[in-house]
This record gives C-alpha cells, structure tokens and sequence, in this order.
C-alpha cells in the first residue's frame, strides 16, 4: 500500500529491497488501503499514488513483476500502461463492472478474490452456514465463470480464498487448513492460487501478537 507520500519513494526501495532478497518475484502495489473500515480515496487520488509509484519503481528494477492492487478498472488500464503486468482486485471484479471487460481487453492476468460486502460490512457477512469451503466454492465459482465468460482465459485468472475478508479468525484458520480441499475443486482444476496470511489480525491470535 502506498499513500503517495513527498518522502515515501526511497522506503518503497528499500522494502523493494528487502523482498526481492527474501525470494520475492512480483511486487504488488496499491493506492486504496484494503483493511476492514478503510476509508474509500478517489480515483483521482489512487491514480495519482499508483503511477508514479509503479514507474519509479520499474525505472530502478525494470525486470521485477509488478501487480496493481485495485478495484477500479481505470486504475487498472493506466496501470497496465505504465508497466504493470497484472490486475490484483480484492472485489473479483464485483466493485467496477467494467473491470473484467478491460482485463480481457488488455489480455493480462487477474487475481479474483473471494469477499463479501465492502471494508464497512464484510466483517459482519461471516455466517457460511456448516461448510465453509462449500459456501466459499460456490461464491468463488461464480466470480471465475462471471471472469471466463467476460472474455478472460482460464490461463490468466489466479484465485484467492480471501483471508482476512469477511472470516472471522477461526474461519481464516479452518481454510488454511483445509486448504488443500478448497483447491482440489473441480471447478477449479488446473488453476493457480495466492494466499495473503502476512500481517492479518488472526496470525496474532496464534502467535501472540496483537499487530502481526
């Protein structure tokens, strides 16, 4: 996440830095914090973190793969043009119903994730009746054909299970766990998948710490 600040530039290097170092080989940028409760910037603000951000960035690491987080599809689009080589939306598409179209046109990878409501009321849509996973291959399977048949190839759609959104700490723990089920759904045969467990409230519930 980057808020566009005058000084922020050289700390984006150096955390740049760092993941490259650990193994890093997409590094995935944001103007719109994603955390239940955010407060919703404009699109002209989120341009205006975004680009530049995603530019300098590839000026000093041309061969680094980069991701736009975003729900907007402008957003995207200018992303892409700047360098950007694929669309991170926490929304599936849902937010922007132009999104899925433009990411079909640009012919990039989409990363859909699963969530419910929006960062005011997805901590209150937690209820998936006796079978997390079921309800969660359900909702997840809707967005991936709502994805395919906006013209979106199987090969550029990446899924995932949304941790942290709308689950509560030990719904987050049970899909972690199973995991594994989740991913073994036909409907999802032969798809890639990312899982976003750093720095989510329900880490600190198993290690301890209250800001993980």
């Amino acid at each position: 996440f980057f808020d566009g600040g005058v000084h922020s530039y050289d700390s984006i290097l150096m955390d740049v830095e760092n993941f490259i170092n650990a193994g890093a080989t997409i590094i995935d940028i944001g103007g719109q914090s994603t955390r239940p409760g955010s407060h919703v910037v404009s699109i002209e603000e989120e341009i205006s973190r975004v680009i530049p951000a995603i530019k300098y960035l590839l000026k000093v690491y041309p061969d680094i793969l980069v991701s736009v987080d975003t729900f907007r599809s402008e957003v995207a689009e200018q992303a892409i043009k700047a360098g950007a080589s694929l669309v991170n939306d926490i929304s599936g598409g849902r937010y922007d119903p132009k999104m899925l179209n433009v990411v079909a046109k640009l012919k990039v990878p989409i990363c859909i994730m699963h969530m419910r409501g929006d960062f005011l009321t997805m901590d209150n849509l937690t209820d998936y009746g006796t079978d997390i996973i079921k309800q969660i291959t359900k909702e997840l399977e809707e967005l991936l054909v709502f994805a395919e048949s906006s013209g979106i190839f199987r090969w550029n759609i990446i899924l995932d299970p949304g941790l942290g959104f709308a689950k509560t700490s030990y719904q987050n723990i049970e899909l972690l766990r199973r995991f594994n089920e989740l991913k073994s759904q036909h409907c999802f045969n032969g798809l890639p998948w990312l899982l976003g467990p750093s720095r989510k409230r329900f880490t600190g519930c198993l290690t301890g710490d209250v800001m993980p």
